[in-house]
Formats: structure tokens, sequence, C-alpha cells
């Protein structure tokens, strides 16, 4: 099994807990993360750390110089 198959598995499963009664588990610092591809127009779902500073949000993404999800909310066409 590749570590993408294992990620993905483990992003199923932790939106499955953030969306059932037991998402007191997780919810304080992990939320679901939805959007849509600025190129291929399909949405996407994963879940994401997170913490708040005053009346903002930050999304926490660790290896962030790995990760491409985060290039739809920045550049040309994104929101």
């Amino acid at each position: 099994m590749t570590t993408v198959t294992r990620a993905r598995r483990g992003n199923r499963t932790v939106l499955r807990l953030l969306s059932s009664p037991l998402h007191i588990l997780l919810s304080r610092r992990i939320c679901e993360l939805s959007y849509v591809g600025v190129v291929t127009g399909l949405r996407h779902v994963l879940p994401v750390e997170y913490a708040q500073d005053g009346d903002r949000i930050l999304v926490l993404a660790a290896d962030a110089a790995t990760k491409r999800w985060w290039r739809n909310f920045t550049g040309p066409g994104a929101p």
C-alpha cells in the first residue's frame, strides 16, 4: 500500500469521525476543509488541523512544501 493510499484512507476515517457523534474527540483541533479546484472544477474535502488567532482561523499544514491543495487559494482564479 502506498503512502498516498494510506493518507487517503486516513483522511476518510477522520472525516467520518468529524461527522459522527464522536467528533468531540477531534473537533477542537481538526476541521473539514472543502474547496473547488481552480483548474479541475472538482470539489475536494480534507481534514486539516487549525488554530484560532483572535477572529482568524489558521490552517496548519505539516510539511507544507509537499502539499499542493493550498494553491487553490492563491493566484489567478482563487477566491
